[in-house]
């Protein structure tokens, strides 16, 4: 199933989680990130506000998603009277990073981190996501369990505590999906992309085996449309075009073998279907801003 292959090809940079908390009649202004922002509550309820205005209630085992480049806010209670923005020196009782904006009492209290996740190369999952959206997962605690682990983990850092928050970052992205599914939002292009019928026999030919010799014509005829369409389309859905597409998957899974395997350079550039080596090299270093054989050399 292409959604299954969807996830193999997925690159998961998490960075390290924090503890916002608030107080009643307090609001915490946070920065515009370069990367997505995940708030999910633990306890309490809060508003979300971005600059669209449009408040978003959060209650208890609710996940915020936001946009990169998307300042926003969280409000707790009815009125509020102040106002206070990260300072980065404090830290929570669990001696992770903590933002604040309180006084003695804490009313509301959330896990936030910011990830930025990749799709068989630089095609960010995220991109085109034009504004910040909520989902309830308070009948999914498999959802809390996992953000419980993040934490823990990043209270008790240990030897594989990075690959253990990736791979429990990989079971939040796949939660967020399902849940996106069931209400059919629309809030990730991508998604789409992956459920268009016709766009999806092409991504799946390009994720199984990124080293066939795929072209416009025989992407565009997988997918049962003329070249101009199915251009137009999968641009729309992705962001991307598809020959940057399938380029970019090529350079990923060159990666993964360099890494992985001990094929030579000239063997990696064959595999994933590079008929020159000089080009193959060319389009690497262009990517990675290394060699492949800086980039095996680590």
């Amino acid at each position: 199933m292409l959604i299954e292959r969807l996830f193999e090809n997925l690159d998961v940079q998490v960075e390290p989680f924090a503890v916002c908390v608030l107080s009643t009649g307090w609001r915490l202004k946070l920065p515009a990130p370069d990367s997505v922002t995940l708030h999910f509550v633990l306890r309490g309820e809060c508003r979300l506000i971005t600059d669209s205005k449009t408040p978003m209630p959060m209650g208890p085992h609710t996940l915020a998603v936001v946009p990169a480049g998307v300042p926003h806010s969280l409000e707790c209670g009815d009125t509020v009277e102040h106002e206070a923005m990260p300072s980065g020196g404090e830290t929570s009782p669990c001696s992770l990073a903590q933002f604040s904006a309180r006084n003695d009492e804490t009313a509301f209290r959330a896990a936030c981190g910011r990830i930025q996740v990749t799709l068989g190369g630089s095609l960010g999952l995220f991109d085109l996501m034009k504004s910040a959206f909520v989902l309830d997962f308070d009948d999914d605690p498999r959802v809390t369990k996992i953000f419980a682990e993040l934490i823990d983990e990043e209270r008790n850092t240990s030897p594989g505590s990075k690959l253990m928050i990736r791979a429990l970052m990989n079971q939040c992205l796949v939660a967020i999906f399902r849940r996106l599914d069931e209400v059919h939002d629309g809030q990730i292009p991508w998604l789409s992309a992956v459920q268009d019928e016709r766009l999806a026999p092409a991504m799946d030919l390009v994720l199984s085996d990124p080293g066939q010799p795929h072209s416009l014509d025989s992407l565009s005829e997988a997918s049962g449309m003329s070249r101009s369409s199915f251009a137009e389309r999968f641009a729309a859905s992705t962001g991307r075009t598809p020959m940057d597409f399938v380029r970019e998957t090529r350079i990923r899974a060159a990666g993964k073998l360099l890494a992985t395997t001990d094929l030579s350079v000239d063997g990696v550039a064959d595999r994933v279907g590079f008929a020159s080596r000089s080009h193959f090299s060319r389009s690497f270093r262009d990517y990675f801003q290394k060699t492949p054989s800086e980039f095996r050399a680590g």
